[in-house]
């Protein structure tokens, strides 16, 4: 129960955000002070006495333009400070920035009548900066900024607060509540085209009747693209989604999708082209949004690029030699995950992915009209060559104008990713494990209310524009973690909580698919560490399902849905650890 109280604390406030509300303090704006004071300023400043979030209230906008002046408040308790400046570096990456000041002035006393706000302008920058601010009165001098007050100017950089003019993520994934499928297991709309085989092995393609497990990769459930179609009102009405990841659905041997064998081939067992094209239809005539998955770290033996085993014989022999990663002598450097390394330094790898309008990314955004792309290991892309497309940064770099080109409103995203790639403008988003592993730890009880809280403020916060912020990809289960429930054995308090934390806290929030029913039949292949080989289907025998859980989740999206202006622009401020 402590759990689930010190979390209901640390919500209300963010769910107050941008309307400026605050429940239970009206009487004391009716007792407070009207204009300017110094009646406080032979205090010290202490913590609490100062607010600042890259909200709509605090920030004139958290996406300003290089064009643009940004206009910053600060809220300062009643009376406290006798003068307040914007300090702002260039140097963000810099051991001892140098800070450039913006003075403030008083601007008005709050509705409590318990704060002062103090209001300043940095004139419009081309270039990304940091801010901090530094408040005086008789007898004090403090610098504040995320991690609090310090009476240490040169204080790192860390904790200000990151602008960076002319960047911005989409306004729809700010805060989007999410739902991950895997077509195969979500719903079978056409029996006609299921899987037929026989069990001889890992990776032979057969059918496990709905309901049961998949003890291999090679086994399939049925469920496909025209399930999802099917199902998209409930996504839509009943969970109150706003966006849908589905896993990869190209032809391959594998149940979850990856190990392409033709990027342009949907899987028969899957759907085709028209089957796609309505689904997308579908999710858009509702406003949802549809992620797709860019598996192009490698390139499975038999992909129609790569070929080593000649499934495809009619083709050209060595037409896409180049595509994959070779030594000196002309063998070819493989993966982790199997096959051939993709060469991201060799003109034909990009042409065929991201440059050409036919390549294989901008076709799904043109013709089919998909919303997103989640970029798999986007960390770990490489080239041959030195300088030339080597580093996942240059080559993430260089496909962000491509898509963007198409719209800005193109999510661009990565399962894993450097920081700079989401401080220097190059990503928009990512899946954030941190924010899993900082849950689990919690729920797990390996870690306390102060522990998460810094690990929560590192993984949703840390030197990232609110816009980032915003749209990180928060998740509690994905395809390649076993389930969460699971994981904290089946504790429904402490899954409860987890859920309550996930969808009310700064991010986008991801239901991954059968994880309402609190059925506790989600177990996962652990795709990353290949373990726990085995996956079960969707259950839609809603007789069996925990409406405990259910229906707790269904509130919890329909208040981030009813609140979504708030979740994307209010202020945070942690209430309690």
């Amino acid at each position: 129960m402590k759990k689930v109280i010190s979390i209901s604390i640390i919500v209300a406030l963010f769910c107050l955000g941008c309307a400026g509300v605050v429940v239970g303090v009206v009487q004391l704006a009716q007792n407070g002070g009207s204009g300017y004071s110094e009646k406080n300023c032979n205090k010290y400043l202490a913590d609490g006495d100062l607010f600042h979030d890259q909200a709509c209230e605090y920030v004139s906008d958290i996406q300003p333009t290089s064009g643009e002046n940004l206009q910053l408040r600060l809220k300062v308790k009643h009376g406290s400070a006798k003068s307040a400046d914007i300090l702002y570096t260039f140097d963000y990456n810099g051991v001892n920035p140098v800070y450039y000041t913006a003075h403030m002035t008083w601007e008005k006393v709050d509705s409590t009548g318990l704060y002062d706000y103090w209001i300043g302008t940095v004139p419009a920058n081309n270039a990304p900066y940091n801010y901090k601010f530094c408040v005086q009165n008789n007898v004090d001098k403090a610098y504040y900024n995320r991690e609090g007050l310090s009476s240490d100017a040169a204080v790192s950089t860390s904790g200000d607060w990151a602008v960076l003019p002319d960047f911005k993520t989409p306004a729809w994934s700010q805060g989007a509540l999410w739902y991950s499928v895997m077509p195969e297991s979500f719903y079978n709309a056409d029996t006609l085209n299921d899987k037929t085989g026989v069990n001889s092995g890992e990776n032979t393609d057969f059918e496990t009747p709905w309901g049961g497990h998949n003890s291999t990769l090679g086994e399939w459930f049925g469920g496909d693209l025209e399930g999802i179609t099917h199902k998209e009102e409930y996504l839509a009405n009943a969970l109150k989604v706003g966006s849908l990841f589905v896993n990869p659905f190209w032809v391959t041997n594998h149940n979850a999708g990856y190990g392409c064998y033709d990027f342009y081939q949907i899987d028969s067992a899957l759907g085709n082209d028209v089957e796609l094209l309505k689904l997308v239809s579908a999710l858009h005539d509702d406003e949802l949004k549809i992620m797709l998955d860019a598996v192009f770290e490698y390139c499975n033996v038999n992909n129609i690029l790569y070929n080593v085993t000649q499934k495809y014989p009619d083709l050209v022999k060595d037409a896409f030699y180049n595509f994959v990663q070779r030594d000196e002598q002309g063998n070819v450097k493989e993966s982790v995950w199997s096959g051939g390394l993709i060469d991201f330094s060799k003109q034909i790898t990009r042409e065929t992915i991201y440059t050409d309008e036919q390549s294989v990314m901008l076709t799904y955004l043109i013709t089919f009209g998909i919303d997103a792309w989640r970029m798999d290991v986007g960390n770990t892309l490489s080239g041959s060559r030195a300088g030339n497309w080597e580093t996942a940064t240059e080559i993430l770099q260089d496909i962000r104008p491509y898509l963007k080109q198409i719209s800005e409103d193109v999510l661009f995203l990565s399962e894993h990713a450097d920081m700079n790639q989401l401080t220097d403008g190059i990503l928009d988003s990512k899946w954030n494990y941190d924010f899993q592993k900082a849950v689990l730890s919690w729920c797990s009880n390996t870690s306390n209310a102060s522990v998460l809280a810094t690990a929560l403020g590192d993984a949703v916060f840390g030197s990232y524009t609110r816009g980032v912020s915003n749209s990180l990809y928060n998740f509690l289960t994905t395809h390649d973690t076993k389930s969460f429930y699971e994981q904290i054995g089946y504790d429904k308090v402490s899954y409860m909580s987890a859920y309550l934390l996930m969808m009310t806290y700064v991010g986008s929030p991801c239901v991954y698919f059968n994880e309402e029913t609190g059925s506790g039949a989600t177990k996962l292949t652990d795709l990353g560490t290949m373990t726990n080989s085995f996956y079960t289907s969707m259950n839609w025998d809603s007789s069996t399902y925990d409406y405990d859980v259910y229906n707790f989740i269904k509130a919890l999206a329909t208040v981030r849905n009813t609140f979504a202006d708030e979740y994307r622009t209010g202020g945070f401020l942690n209430l309690y650890s």
